[in-house]
């Protein structure tokens, strides 16, 4: 739990590099295949589609959890 919160404390630094991300994916097109939880509380389905807008070749796999899926 406490890597978790870590980690989504953390999370609010990376919105500042958001343009800067932005310009290499669509720069570099590189491979790329997006696992996305669809009922993520933190990283909402249309978080992840949006990654389609830079990538459009890339792989867009959904699953109906949240993006740490466990096998409960």
């Amino acid at each position: 739990m406490r890597v978790n919160l870590n980690l989504f404390y953390d999370y609010r630094a990376n919105v500042e590099l958001y343009t800067a991300w932005q310009e290499f994916l669509r720069k570099y097109q590189p491979k790329t295949i997006i696992f996305w939880g669809q009922k993520d509380i933190f990283f909402t389905p249309a978080g992840g589609e949006a990654y389609l807008q830079d990538l459009p070749k890339a792989e867009m796999h959904p699953f109906g959890c949240r993006t740490f899926c466990s096998g409960r």
